[in-house]
């Protein structure tokens, strides 16, 4: 079901004159569409909205969901790992280092598998459905953008 936003805005005709009827003002109307992707983050500040889409991003990298030419930037530690570690166990990924922090930290082989290794280890489950993901992952960063 489609959803809708009416905007009104009431310009006066004459600007030199204030008006105090209706008689002297233009009404203008816009029907903005509601509906798609961007209308469930709405309430996400920007911030928690880019970790949401790079998240996103990474749990489709994990499951095949992704092309394979970011699919290969998801590497577990657990496989990069050339003895035993404690956080093989864990489902963190490895996050290559940079030179740059300027460009190197924006780029999607940082950026979003830093964004990953920040998510709760409950949330990182890659057995969930992907709607159950973005559902549990907009409730969380819902929650650090208000503090909840």
């Amino acid at each position: 079901m489609a959803r809708y936003s009416l905007f009104v805005l009431k310009v006066p005709l004459n600007t030199n004159q204030p008006s105090s009827s209706s008689c002297g003002t233009c009404t203008v109307c816009a029907l903005s569409l509601l509906d798609g992707p961007s209308c469930n983050l709405l309430w996400l500040r920007v911030p928690q909205r880019i970790q949401y889409k790079l998240c996103v991003l990474v749990h489709g990298c994990l499951n095949g969901a992704a092309p394979v030419y970011l699919s290969d930037l998801t590497v577990s530690v657990a496989s990069a790992a050339r003895r035993r570690l404690r956080s093989a166990s864990t489902s963190d990924l490895v996050v290559p280092s940079t030179r740059r922090a300027s460009i190197g930290d924006r780029a999607f082989a940082v950026a979003g598998l830093r964004a990953w290794n920040s998510l709760p280890p409950a949330l990182r489950s890659t057995s969930t459905s992907f709607i159950t993901f973005k559902k549990e992952l907009k409730s969380f960063l819902f929650g650090l953008s208000f503090c909840l």
